[in-house]
């Protein structure tokens, strides 16, 4: 009898898997865009097609299909696809959520509440926000080079964030986080459809070498007491992601002489900020290394002393990326997109909590100031000694 139970006892525990569902079973989601249209949500989901994941060989298979479905709440539009949907939907493989204006200015609370209960999203999905454009449209795509739209728009970001550093990668995680300290303000990277919707949607769309519309990453949309604003340009996005320490590898370029440029690639730059409360500076401190990846003016980088000033003007150069993007955007916008109050916070929370803790944006940051020293280690001239110019002498 006791031989019996032992053997039984192994058998009970050994359950297998109770909860296990076939693959042919699950509509596996990669992106989800969410749009206000009226009363009600809108929401695309995309999902892979299993058929062409099997057969490679099928051309007649699209490669994604993609389900609407609109309500009142996000978990009635998304349990309303099964109305049109063979399977059930399956978010653990979710890669990107693309939300419209609408849905950032005034209704990204509805949406990070359900994300964040819903324990079957990936925490670490990456958030954009669709500019000018219905979000949904992002997600119809056809691309060339990589079918997927969700798989091309992260690799297009990250690409941006590892040679350009003028968009984000921001996750879910880090969206909740800002969305629920009170002393942080949220930005997003965003997407711009280039060229005709109604063309893109068209497999004609990757048949010839250049393709009509394309999904590309524009730059960083910045929110004030969590909710959208506005989009940056270009260098104040690097000059954003400068004071935010999220520059791997960018380029900056200053004039040296009429129009003639020198232009510098920026790499392992890192900035660390120091706060100074009763004088209400943080200064900011950038260091890294450049190169010279392109000179055109009229000078000689073998002279030991132009290499010094091309140095000092790099420096400079950034230094008035970082000025001019901190003040434009405090004295236009006045959100503190940089969380400066986070730091504040966290200097010194006493004297924070006495002096700037319900005043912060009636008198504290407008007249907050900034101090730049940008450091950075010119380390290589490139391939020629001179400046184009100057070698043709």
């Amino acid at each position: 009898m006791r031989k019996i139970i032992i053997v039984l006892i192994p058998i009970l525990l050994l359950t297998g898997c109770y909860d296990y569902r076939e693959l042919s079973d699950l509509a596996i989601i990669t992106a989800i865009s969410i749009d206000k249209v009226d009363d009600n949500l809108e929401i695309a989901i995309q999902v892979v097609n299993p058929k062409k994941e099997q057969d490679t060989t099928s051309t007649n298979e699209p490669d994604f299909v993609t389900y609407t479905s609109s309500a009142k709440t996000v978990q009635e539009t998304l349990r309303k696809v099964v109305n049109d949907s063979p399977a059930k939907l399956y978010g653990s493989h979710m890669e990107i959520l693309i939300i419209s204006e609408k849905v950032a200015k005034n209704h990204l609370n509805e949406i990070l509440d359900f994300f964040s209960r819903d324990p079957e999203p990936r925490s670490e999905m990456n958030i954009f926000i669709a500019k000018n454009s219905d979000p949904k449209d992002e997600l119809s795509i056809i691309t060339p080079l990589i079918n997927l739209p969700s798989t091309k728009i992260l690799s297009s970001l990250e690409a941006n964030v590892r040679y350009l550093g003028t968009s984000q990668d921001i996750s879910l995680n880090y969206v909740i986080d800002c969305y629920l300290n009170p002393y942080k303000e949220l930005t997003l990277p965003t997407l711009e459809i280039k060229g005709d919707v109604n063309k893109g949607e068209e497999k004609d769309n990757t048949s010839s070498g250049q393709s009509d519309t394309s999904i590309i990453l524009s730059n960083i949309g910045i929110f004030k007491d969590n909710k959208f604003i506005t989009f940056l340009n270009d260098t104040e996005s690097q000059g954003v992601n400068f004071i935010l320490d999220n520059i791997n590898s960018t380029i900056v370029k200053y004039k040296c002489s009429n129009d003639e440029y020198l232009v510098s690639e920026i790499l392992k730059s890192n900035t660390s900020l120091e706060a100074d409360l009763e004088k209400n500076i943080i200064k900011i401190n950038l260091e890294g290394h450049a190169t010279i990846s392109e000179l055109t003016c009229d000078i000689d980088i073998k002279d030991t002393n132009v290499v010094k000033q091309v140095k000092q003007d790099i420096d400079k150069a950034i230094e008035n990326i970082v000025k001019d993007t901190f003040y434009n955007i405090r004295d236009k916008y006045n959100t503190d997109i940089f969380n400066f109050r986070d730091l504040y916070y966290k200097t010194d929370y006493k004297y924070f909590k006495e002096n700037y803790q319900d005043n912060w944006y009636s008198e504290v940051f407008p007249n907050l100031e900034i101090e730049v020293n940008a450091n950075y280690k010119l380390y290589e001239k490139g391939s020629t000694l001179g400046g184009i110019n100057y070698e043709q002498k």
